[in-house]
């Protein structure tokens, strides 16, 4: 059963939702334009609407996008560094560390 309209949000009754371009998307989902357009294509990013000659996006629908994505575990085991590199860090007089052995590399 809904609630009586007296009774909802002005969030909820999408009162707060406004447009947003592409430079104030930025500070929010931390993709530029081209990365953008590819998860529109790919990862169901909210599709824009045309005002007048740019697109815009709806705040509320790019929010519950980013919400939904999963996020990075900061646990996960790193990658281990090719020989390559080990040499290249080695020249250069930079430490080399193994993964899993407590140290940055």
């Amino acid at each position: 059963m809904t609630k009586p309209i007296e009774q909802t949000s002005h969030y909820e009754l999408g009162v707060y939702d406004r447009l947003m371009f592409d430079d104030e998307l930025s500070a929010i989902d931390r993709m530029g334009r081209s990365t953008r357009r590819e998860a529109i294509k790919t990862r169901g990013y909210p599709k824009a609407r045309r005002v007048g000659l740019r697109s815009a996006w709806l705040y509320s629908e790019v929010m519950t996008w980013v919400r939904a994505q999963p996020h990075a575990d900061p646990h996960t085991p790193r990658k281990a560094l090719s020989e390559g590199i080990k040499t290249m860090r080695r020249r250069h007089g930079q430490r080399v560390a193994e993964t899993g052995a407590g140290e940055a590399a």
